[in-house]
């Protein structure tokens, strides 16, 4: 009742009211830094590639006020919505951190805020995972029925679940979310026919990104010929999209149909240039061969299957790649000889051996890569051919299942000492103390390496933070420490001390992390 008796008594015109809607309002999400290889790896598939960053999870209702937004509603000012709008910086609104501790009546005043705003806003982060059906209800109808346009929505990003079909084409109705170019969505615990969602976001007519997750849903019972007609209207869809340029789709369902529909479509569509597929299916033989030879638009692909895809060893491939990153495959080495060219290779596929010598004869211009390495001479070759490499600028490796001997680490220790273009490098696997011994010698000799990440047990560090201290280059340090229980006291009495003298030697570092586990 004062809401009401002070907003409707000034009607908000008041010129005392206007320094409460021209504060400057931080209200954008907040994400953790990208470290290391994603920071190249990343840029290759994605537009944005934030986005795919962890969302930091903070309380930050002390951002809002949403007693000024309760104020808009109950004085209907159109002019007061546009000025708080107006004050939000960026026109990006995060709700991740408040969703839960918001009234019925709180989801009434945002939407009125946000329909009326008169506002094109670049980023909505609405994280309605947890929000009731009812509060859900009271948000989206207070978004619909408006016919203005100039309140528009070019970023969105949300979370929803426990809904269905009906609800998210009910929730994709209003014309704030209709022209969206970019949407990221995660669907939980549903009941979803994947074709019908796939299709209802194909259908936002200014949509060039999409990335769609479901997870932990159900699959409703659906005629199968409804299903086929569905699946076929999705390839068509696809295929003749005239503004998609981006797709990550991952379903954690064996909805075999709706996927194969999907890559059937993007093997004929003309705009498409990267594509992210995570699967739990297996596919049809033939499918991805026929994609590769098919499609000449697609850049980057990323797959990531369950189960075993054998390509034959007669593929042609037209499609112009430059990156590509392969998971859970059981053999790909058939068909990654025949694809040429690439400036990102990101492997994960421990099972399968992947020779450095012919990875660079087909990409000898290769400046991003990830490798498990499986023997010691696997190891020792990829170095050998590093130390006159001039190109690769990022390196991921993990060693698997064999001993770091004298050899491999001489011929790491050559390789940094020789090698003044890699920029970026990764070891994730434990480092054994003479491995460690030869980084830190080979690291002492090194220019150009910017960003570091190494995985070390407990041993004698003290001479490794030395030269880490004191290479300027050196503005990314990443370092994992495992410890037992009877090193525990040693972490405070050596590392934390070796730490702290580095930082107070060392200006040049930016981001450092530290995990001890």
């Amino acid at each position: 009742m004062c809401l009401r008796f002070v907003a409707g008594l000034t009607h908000l015109e008041h010129e005392s009211y206007q320094q409460y809607f021209n504060k400057q309002l931080d209200l954008q999400c907040k994400r953790n830094t990208l470290f290391g290889l994603k920071t190249s790896h990343l840029s290759h598939f994605y537009q944005n590639r934030e986005i795919v960053s962890d969302h930091i999870s903070s309380n930050t209702s002390e951002n809002y006020s949403i007693l000024l937004f309760q104020l808009l509603y109950e004085s209907q000012s159109l002019t007061s919505c546009r000025l708080l709008a107006q004050s939000i910086n960026n026109h990006t609104l995060c709700l991740d951190g408040i969703s839960l501790s918001l009234s019925l009546f709180d989801w009434l005043c945002l939407s009125y805020s946000i329909k009326y705003s008169n506002t094109t806003w670049n980023h909505l982060h609405l994280d309605l995972g947890l929000v009731s059906n009812q509060s859900l209800s009271v948000f989206t109808a207070g978004l619909t029925n408006t016919n203005s346009l100039k309140t528009q929505c070019k970023s969105l990003d949300v979370k929803l679940s426990q809904q269905n079909d009906d609800f998210l084409q009910n929730f994709l109705q209003p014309s704030l979310l209709y022209n969206i170019q970019e949407c990221y969505c995660e669907l939980l615990c549903g009941q979803y026919v994947p074709c019908l969602v796939l299709l209802q976001f194909l259908n936002l007519p200014q949509l060039k990104i999409l990335h769609l997750r479901m997870d932990y849903s159900t699959i409703p019972t659906i005629d199968i010929i409804c299903c086929t007609e569905k699946c076929t209207e999705l390839e068509k869809c696809i295929e003749i999209n005239s503004t998609l340029e981006e797709m990550k789709i991952d379903f954690d369902k064996q909805d075999k149909i709706s996927i194969v529909s999907v890559i059937k479509g993007v093997t004929r569509n003309k705009t498409i240039k990267s594509l992210t597929l995570k699967h739990s299916a297996s596919l049809p033989g033939g499918l991805i061969e026929q994609f590769l030879k098919d499609n000449d638009t697609l850049q980057a692909l990323s797959v990531d299957f369950l189960y075993q895809f054998l390509p034959s060893s007669n593929i042609e491939v037209n499609t112009p790649l430059n990156a590509l990153e392969i998971r859970h495959l059981c053999d790909t080495s058939s068909l990654l000889q025949h694809i040429k060219g690439l400036d990102c290779l990101i492997l994960y596929v421990p099972e399968v051996p992947y020779p450095p010598n012919a990875i660079f004869l087909s990409h000898p211009s290769l400046h991003t890569l990830t490798l498990p390495l499986h023997t010691a001479e696997s190891a020792i070759e990829l170095f050998t051919i590093l130390q006159t490499n001039t190109t690769l600028k990022a390196l991921r490796v993990t060693m698997y299942r064999f001993d770091c001997t004298n050899s491999v680490g001489k011929s790491l220790q050559e390789m940094l000492t020789k090698n003044q273009s890699l920029k970026l490098f990764e070891i994730t696997d434990l480092l054994t103390s003479s491995f460690l011994s030869s980084l830190t010698k080979g690291i002492s000799h090194n220019t150009s390496l910017q960003q570091l990440h190494v995985s070390i047990q407990f041993i004698d560090i003290a001479e490794f933070f030395d030269v880490i201290s004191q290479k300027n280059n050196l503005t990314e340090f990443e370092l994992d420490v495992f410890l037992t229980e009877r090193h525990y006291t040693l972490l405070y009495d050596k590392v934390l001390p070796a730490i702290t003298n580095m930082l107070q030697s060392h200006t040049a570092i930016r981001l450092l992390r530290i995990h001890c586990g």
